[in-house]
Parts: C-alpha cells; sequence; structure tokens
C-alpha cells in the first residue's frame, strides 16, 4: 500500500487560497481481477473570499406550517437567525414559499446587501410571516435562479425550509427545474415535522449538490441555519475541478464523493480530451473532502517488475489553471493474491460504510414496510458497523430509533415513541459520511490467509470482507 502526496500548491497570491491534493491506495493489482480503487483526498485551506456570496432563504409558508404552530414560529426564528449571520457583503433575499413563490423581502426581485437597514427590515419580515397556500418547490427553486442569475460572479447558496409533500406541483415539473438550476447555485434543504418526504428534499440536494437533513428538535432549527449559513458565506473559491487523465491501459468505472457526503459523481464526468476526465466539485472553503475513484485496467500494460502510471489527478482553478497535482495513481501486477487484496485503510473505510449506508437505508425502507423485526434487524446493522467505524453521528442517529443491549454485535431493540422524524434522520443520514483524520498506521493482522466460502478468493489476516464478492469473514 501507497499514499502518494502532493504538498499544499498555492494559486496566485491575490487569490489567496492552497488547496493539498493527496491519493491513497494499494499499487498491486491481479491480472484475474484488474481493478483499481483509490482515495482522492483534498483539503482546501482556510483564507478570504475570492468572489462575494449570495444567499437565498426559501420559506416553507403552506397551510401545514400553522400547526402546530411552533413550526412557523421555529421557521421564522430560523430566518431571522440566518439573516443575523450574514456579513455585510453578502447578498440575500428572502422567499415565501406555497404554491408559488414571491418575495418576502426585499418587495422587488433582486437580491439586497446585508447591510445593517437591510438586515433590520429582512427580520421585521421573516417574523410576519404567514402559513396559507399549498406547496409547490420546484417555483421556489425558480423564483432563486431568477434572483441569482443577476450575479454569475457570486458564490451562490439557497436554504429551503418545509414540512410536507410536494403535491401543488408534478414532479416531472420539479425535475425540469432542477435541469435548470444544476451548476448554477447549490442548495441545503431541512424538514421539520413528522409529515414530509425526505426523497424528494434529498433528490432536490443530490441535483444541487447540498445536504438534506431533518430537524429533529424544532429549537435547534435556528443554530442549524447560522451553521449553514457560515458555511456557505465561509467558501473562498468558487470552483474547483477534479481532472482524471488515464493511461492508453486504463478506464475509468466510477468516481464517487465519499465525504463529508456521498455523492455519485460518474455521470457528471465530462471529457476535456482524448483521455481525460473532468468534474465540477463546487465552491470550496478550509475543509476536507475524500472521491473513491475505481479504474479498469488492461493487464497487458501494467508490469510485475516495476509501479506503472494508470492515470493522473490534477485540481483545476474557475480559469483552468491547475491549482494542486498532478498525483499519480500506480499499479504493478503481482500473482500473490493476499498482495492485490490488501486494501488501503481510507479504501476500506468507505467499503464499509457504504455497507452503513445500506444498512440505515435498508431498515427504513423495513420501517415503511410496518416490517418492525427487518427493520431492527437493519438497524441493528447499522449500530454495529457505525460502532466499528467510530462514527458518532450515525450513532447519535440510530439511537433515537434505537436501544442498544450489545453495540459490538448489533443487538437492538426499537423504540417504542419512534417519531417520523427520527427515521427521516437516519434516512437522510446514511449519506452523510463526515471526513475522516488520516489513518493512524496499523501493524500488519497476524493469522492465516483467509478463504471466501463463496468465490474461494485467498485475503490476508484481518479482512473484513472478501473484497471480490463482499461476503464477510465474520458472519
Amino acid at each position: 500500500m501507497v499514499t502518494h502526496e502532493n504538498p499544499a500548491t498555492d494559486r496566485d497570491p491575490g487569490d489567496r487560497v492552497a488547496v493539498d491534493l493527496r491519493v491513497s491506495q494499494n499499487t498491486y493489482v491481479s491480472a484475474a481481477d484488474p481493478a483499481m480503487p483509490a482515495v482522492i483526498t483534498v483539503r482546501g485551506a482556510a483564507g478570504q473570499p475570492s468572489a462575494a456570496s449570495a444567499v437565498v432563504l426559501l420559506m416553507d409558508c403552506s397551510a401545514s406550517m400553522d400547526w402546530p404552530p411552533s413550526k412557523i414560529a421555529a421557521a421564522r426564528q430560523a430566518a431571522v437567525a440566518a439573516i443575523d449571520a450574514l456579513r455585510d457583503d453578502v447578498l440575500f433575499a428572502v422567499v415565501q414559499g406555497t404554491e408559488s413563490a414571491s418575495m418576502a423581502y426585499p418587495a422587488e426581485t433582486r437580491l439586497v446587501p446585508a447591510t445593517p437597514e437591510h438586515r433590520s427590515a429582512a427580520k421585521s419580515a421573516a417574523r410576519r410571516l404567514a402559513a396559507a397556500g399549498g406547496t409547490a418547490m420546484g417555483t421556489w427553486l425558480a423564483l432563486a435562479r431568477k434572483l441569482f442569475a443577476s450575479h454569475p460572479d457570486h458564490i451562490r447558496h439557497a436554504i429551503l425550509l418545509t414540512d410536507g409533500h410536494n403535491q401543488s406541483e408534478a414532479g416531472w415539473v420539479l425535475r425540469a427545474e432542477l435541469a435548470k438550476c444544476t451548476g448554477l447555485f447549490t442548495c441545503d434543504a431541512r424538514g421539520i415535522g413528522d409529515d414530509w418526504d425526505p426523497l424528494v428534499l434529498r433528490e432536490i440536494t443530490t441535483a444541487l449538490r447540498g445536504r438534506a437533513d431533518a430537524v429533529v428538535a424544532e429549537a435547534d432549527l435556528a443554530a442549524d441555519f447560522r451553521r449553514v449559513i457560515d458555511a456557505a458565506t465561509g467558501k473562498v473559491l468558487p470552483q474547483l475541478r477534479l481532472r482524471i487523465t488515464t493511461m492508453p491501459h486504463a478506464t475509468v468505472r466510477a468516481l464517487r464523493q465519499k465525504s463529508p457526503d456521498d455523492v455519485d459523481l460518474t455521470g457528471d464526468l465530462t471529457r476535456s480530451t482524448t483521455r481525460a476526465l473532468e468534474v465540477a466539485t463546487g465552491a470550496w472553503g478550509a475543509e476536507t473532502r475524500e472521491f473513491l475513484l475505481s479504474l479498469d485496467l488492461d493487464p497487458a500494460g501494467l508490469s510485475a517488475a516495476e509501479e506503472v502510471q494508470v492515470c493522473r489527478v490534477e485540481l483545476l482553478g474557475g480559469d483552468g489553471e491547475v491549482v494542486a497535482g498532478p498525483v499519480a495513481v500506480l499499479a504493478r501486477l503481482t500473482a500473490d493474491e493476499v498482495l492485490s487484496s490488501r486494501l488501503d485503510p481510507k479504501v476500506q473505510s468507505h467499503l464499509v460504510r457504504d455497507e452503513l449506508g445500506a444498512a440505515m437505508t435498508a431498515g427504513w425502507d423495513a420501517h415503511g414496510r410496518d416490517d418492525t423485526a427487518e427493520a431492527q434487524r437493519h438497524w441493528g446493522e447499522a449500530v454495529r458497523l457505525a460502532t466499528e467505524l467510530g462514527d458518532t453521528e450515525a450513532l447519535h442517529r440510530l439511537h433515537r430509533l434505537v436501544e442498544v443491549d450489545d453495540a459490538t454485535t448489533g443487538r437492538v431493540r426499537l423504540r417504542p415513541d419512534l417519531r417520523p422524524r427520527d427515521a427521516f434522520s437516519v434516512l437522510l443520514g446514511a449519506t452523510i459520511t463526515g471526513a475522516d483524520p488520516p489513518p493512524a498506521a496499523q501493524p500488519a493482522p497476524t493469522g492465516p490467509n483467509l478463504t471466501c466460502g463463496t468465490c474461494q478468493r485467498v485475503s490476508p489476516a484481518g479482512t473484513t470482507a472478501c473484497p471480490q464478492c463482499g461476503t464477510r469473514f465474520d458472519q
């Protein structure tokens, strides 16, 4: 196993941003299974923003927000908190969303700077938000798109809050609007209460590269909005593009962002040259993101005598200039299945996280079918995997659903007071993975090699699951 590192690389000093790029992988590959997984880690350093920010609050004011009254009260307080968190140089607007979208502040269809005067007037408008009408989120996003259109050089972000189903418009209308918004601005979404559709919010935030989550406690919504505003307006670079250039003996099978959120980027890859693929990763601040790159290799182009470069990875700024890299992904043929099947710790961690997300989602599906036994089994498996990973965020969400008897074996009992919002939180949390610190070096496990009972592949001692068919060795 090897980790290739590229030290922090500064752009033009005027842009005041530095980016660190690293690749983690096991370079050994078997001719019988010529696949290469590698984790790309990108760290953005703190700095002064090189572009201004613009924010639009999309507040659900449908009739259902009026009951219980605590929902509309929490929405008003959250809007006020978000407005208070804006810097003076940020452009903003507040949109009132029902079966249509209208301006809550300002009255005109435009963004205004967050001066003390505008913030004060906007907070007064937010405190007057009233609940009446239906829900058509596509119209809310369309108004946000119109507001952002006049400010293409800004880092643009929307926050959407809803308590209900998107019942006032057809699904295809929302999807058509999402297609128009994609790439223009990002959007986080929050669901409040116990009667909304988490899959719709996930659809919105997947398209618009944000995060969807459940408001478990209405009293926490204002603080959550402040955190979202701080993150959105703390971006220092409007855009970074990841470029993957393959050699003739390699092709890209898949690319996923794995942390802080799990997003499949394969379909977003575009070909910039014969061998190069690029994908936009959006605006960056002081943050770390990890991407799992899966390559298919042609053994004829590899060597058993030395490592061969199979692709190189670079980061490009908005002007197309390389800001970090290139860093090589390497491969070396081996007939030793123990060498080729040993997983890099970062790759292994993300594969286990995939299992965790699948278990959290499967529990949701079973719960929706009223199959309590299956829900308990899947959420118990999720507790076991989250414990293995040390994923305290996932465990926090799961503990609202189950009482844990033995975390290491996943023995749990469903809570009798389980609320829909708690289940929503676990479903949406299945794709929130956080960012791991670099794994500490661990001594190689001792003991005999492990033979998979399903496909007979040989793996080294300490392997959790067969890398070929996925069968776990501890079951």
